[in-house]
């Protein structure tokens, strides 16, 4: 069987028309290929520019995609700056929160209870009712639990005149005395009355010691300024009166009174009435009772006891004592004896002229 030559097949013209292939860069002695047609000799390319390929510009994004973009760099700044604005508020928060006490500094906290009622006990026993005190809120209210709501406590707010009219009039200055703690004193940083309270103010009467003390100091409207240089004066002058009580052959002392007298410890007052007693009879000083609160707080003893054969003489005695040496207490405990207690005073007394 003879073989049948084969037709070529039916395709298209166009299809068995191949797109011509991409010329081949070419390359050149002096410089990297560019494209062009592999025909150019190396005269017509000597004689052409040089032609660099030019970066395919990157097409614009639609509209939507800038906005889109354009939004999230404007949600990044505004929460950097958020965030920013954040850390600045913290640092500050931080920085007042050092300064202001904590709020579970409370007395239990601060000090102990004792120390606590040890202070209570003195202000009954040696502050006027009525006497007008002011202390941090949690002092206030406790001293007010104990009984001792007639001395007009007064928490530090009730001190400041902007607040909602209920400030004391007056403010700190008709305040005689300021129950200080720990947190009052650190509290002094901060608030402009305690700090004016402070400043102008001496401990009478101090509980604890180092920096969880309990101060009873009074507030001097005048100011401290020459307080100092006058308790160094009344100290010389106590040793030097009470010296001669030492040596009086009309006084006889007891051994635990004779080294309050030696120090120089008894009240200036106490010394003078003891000189003008002395005189009128023979007497015997039994007792100097050093209140160890005062005592810390630099304050002279001001309580004795006596024991005289001839009372009406003592009175007689008392009566020619300046008004403001005189004793406000006179107690008799037993046949013959008398106690003699004198004011408090946050000053030396001098008697008026």
């Amino acid at each position: 069987m003879q073989a049948q030559p084969m037709s070529p097949e039916p395709w298209p013209a166009a299809a068995r028309e191949l797109p011509p292939m991409p010329a081949e860069p070419r390359k050149t002695a002096a410089g990297p290929a560019v494209d062009g047609p592999a025909n150019i000799t190396p005269a017509e390319s000597s004689a052409a520019p040089d032609v660099q390929r030019q970066p395919t510009p990157t097409p614009a994004a639609p509209p939507e995609e800038s906005l889109r973009a354009l939004d999230k760099r404007t949600v990044a700044l505004v929460m950097l700056s958020l965030v920013a604005s954040l850390t600045a508020v913290a640092l500050v928060m931080a920085s007042v929160v050092s300064r202001w006490p904590s709020p579970s500094a409370t007395p239990s906290r601060i000090k102990s209870a004792h120390e606590v009622s040890q202070m209570e006990a003195w202000v009954a026993a040696n502050l006027p009712a009525r006497t007008r005190l002011t202390a941090q809120d949690a002092i206030a209210s406790q001293m007010r639990d104990a009984g001792l709501a007639t001395r007009n406590i007064l928490p530090y707010e009730y001190l400041r005149p902007d607040v909602n009219g209920t400030a004391a009039v007056g403010g700190w200055h008709n305040v005689k005395y300021l129950v200080a703690t720990e947190l009052t004193r650190r509290v002094g940083a901060i608030l402009p009355q305690v700090e004016q309270m402070l400043r102008a103010s001496i401990p009478v009467a101090i509980f604890g010691r180092a920096a969880e003390r309990i101060e009873v100091r009074r507030i001097l409207p005048g100011g401290t300024a020459g307080v100092a240089d006058r308790w160094a004066m009344d100290g010389a002058a106590r040793r030097e009166a009470e010296g001669g009580l030492l040596v009086n052959p009309r006084l006889r002392v007891a051994a635990s009174a004779r080294a309050v007298l030696a120090a120089g410890g008894l009240d200036l007052r106490a010394a003078t009435a003891l000189v003008m007693i002395a005189d009128q009879t023979a007497v015997r000083l039994d007792a100097i009772a050093v209140d160890a609160a005062e005592s810390a707080a630099g304050l002279p003893a001001r309580r004795i006891t006596i024991t005289i054969t001839k009372g009406p003489r003592v009175a007689d005695a008392l009566r020619a004592l300046p008004v403001e040496y005189r004793p406000t207490g006179l107690q008799a405990p037993a046949a013959g004896q008398m106690q003699l207690v004198w004011p408090l005073a946050a000053v030396p007394v001098t008697p008026a002229t």
